[in-house]
């Protein structure tokens, strides 16, 4: 992320949830050059979330993610319900890409348990009612479509 106010959240978020040792949180603004640390680094998953607001942005986004992601690796991206305008030039353009989209089904309880997480937590920028309001991607490359659909 290039936020970070948005990396100390999710830094929080891992080392409460004991993950800090498995997952690189990196501050990527993604429309500028990136740093040397990162620059040539290649993650089996990437993960975006509502990360789309103008055309340009979302060619950045999807520019940056193929440049982080290995050829095998998938992209799992959160955004809120109707979204428009941008969000539909980045799937075309993912496409144009050779990325496979696929919507993921949120299962009931994992909605419900996000909702129990936030009430709960005082320092979260959401808020329970947001929760279900949001659609979750997964993106993988065409020649990798069908192993992911096993999933």
């Amino acid at each position: 992320d290039g936020s970070r106010g948005v990396l100390e959240v999710l830094a929080n978020n891992l080392e409460r949830t004991g993950l800090s040792d498995h997952v690189d949180v990196l501050e990527a603004a993604w429309q500028r050059s990136l740093p040397s640390a990162c620059s040539t680094r290649r993650f089996d998953v990437v993960l975006f979330s509502d990360a789309i607001y103008t055309k340009r942005g979302g060619f950045l986004l999807a520019d940056a993610l193929q440049r982080f992601t290995h050829k095998k690796g998938v992209v799992i991206g959160s955004v809120p319900r109707d979204r428009g305008g941008p969000w539909e030039d980045f799937i075309a353009d993912m496409a144009w890409r050779d990325w496979v989209i696929r919507e993921l089904d949120v299962p009931d309880d994992v909605f419900a348990g996000a909702e129990q997480m936030l009430a709960a937590d005082s320092q979260s920028p959401g808020t329970p009612c947001e929760v279900r309001g949001v659609r979750i991607f997964l993106w993988c490359r065409s020649q990798h479509d069908r192993k992911v659909s096993s999933l």
